[in-house]
């Protein structure tokens, strides 16, 4: 048989009535579950007016920014780095963004606390001034201050908290006995992972 006489070949297909042919089932493949925003640990405040992490006895530690000294909860801190001249710059960032910071751990974006929390009496000066950078833990954030000081510990009530945070939600209240903000570091954590949408690609 040449290979002309198959090309002329009629074939023919023989469909039996008793088969009953199934189609085949089509499968919906569901679209993938956006993940879920991002939520720092420790951002709810409870009914009593305080914030999760301090329902009961907590730590804080004191530092200074541009001559202030605030006060943020231990348990939300990283590690603290010294703050080097090696900062690499990012462009399209807030005003308020210093630039990188590398340390053994990885690249920290690092804040200038005395911009981002006080920018009506903000001083170029503390660009000089600023010696560390703090962590925030969860997050490749860090907040450069000038000094450190011992962490103490505190009661609920050594704090006056407020009521009203919309204007300032990343200020938890007033230490007492210091007279000092005392800062909610799981919020600002959250408004700076806001604030930078790609944050993970660091």
């Amino acid at each position: 048989t040449s290979a002309e006489e198959i090309q002329e070949w009629d074939i023919e297909t023989y469909v039996d009535e008793n088969t009953l042919v199934a189609t085949p089932d089509i499968i919906v493949v569901p679209d993938e579950p956006l993940a879920p925003p991002f939520k720092m640990d420790g951002l709810e405040w409870l009914e009593n007016g305080r914030p999760q992490w301090a329902q009961s006895r907590f730590d804080v530690l004191l530092f200074k920014v541009a001559g202030l000294t605030l006060a943020v909860p231990l348990i939300s801190l990283g590690q603290i780095q010294p703050l080097t001249d090696e900062l690499t710059p990012l462009f399209g960032q807030a005003d308020w963004f210093m630039g990188l910071q590398p340390t053994p751990a990885g690249k920290i974006r690092t804040v200038n606390t005395a911009k981002f929390v006080m920018p009506e009496r903000y001083d170029d000066s503390f660009l000089q001034t600023a010696k560390y950078v703090m962590s925030i833990d969860g997050v490749p954030w860090g907040l450069a201050v000038d000094s450190v000081n011992q962490p103490i510990t505190l009661q609920p009530e050594d704090v006056k908290w407020r009521g009203d945070r919309g204007k300032r939600p990343w200020l938890a209240g007033t230490v007492k006995d210091h007279m000092c903000a005392l800062l909610d570091i799981p919020r600002i954590g959250q408004m700076l992972v806001e604030a930078d949408k790609n944050f993970m690609s660091v």
